[in-house]
């Protein structure tokens, strides 16, 4: 006999968008580490963060507008954002070079 929750429970037959988004970008980020420490054997780590965040915000600038959605903008959201985009470069630059 079916219950309530079995049937008000979604049919998962294929693997949620998160979990591919998630695995996807822990293979970007790793990829990346990998890549710099390799690059790093033959350049010093000034040039690497000179390039490597200019590139990554050229990168963004350019996919916004097709990915990013300012209808249903929230400004709360916005400040949060830009303020983590401000540290996280700069933090992953200290650490991994």
């Amino acid at each position: 006999m079916a219950t309530f929750a079995s049937l008000t429970r979604p049919i998962q037959r294929e693997a949620p968008i998160a979990v591919l988004l998630a695995l996807s970008s822990t293979f970007g980020f790793g990829a990346a580490f990998v890549l710099t420490q390799v690059a790093l054997r033959w350049m010093p780590p000034w040039l690497g963060a000179a390039v490597s965040v200019p590139t990554s915000t050229l990168l963004f600038w350019c996919l916004a507008p097709f990915l990013v959605d300012i209808t249903k903008a929230d400004v709360q959201t916005a400040v949060l954002f830009m303020c983590v985009g401000l540290l996280f470069p700069a933090t992953v630059t200290l650490v991994e070079f």
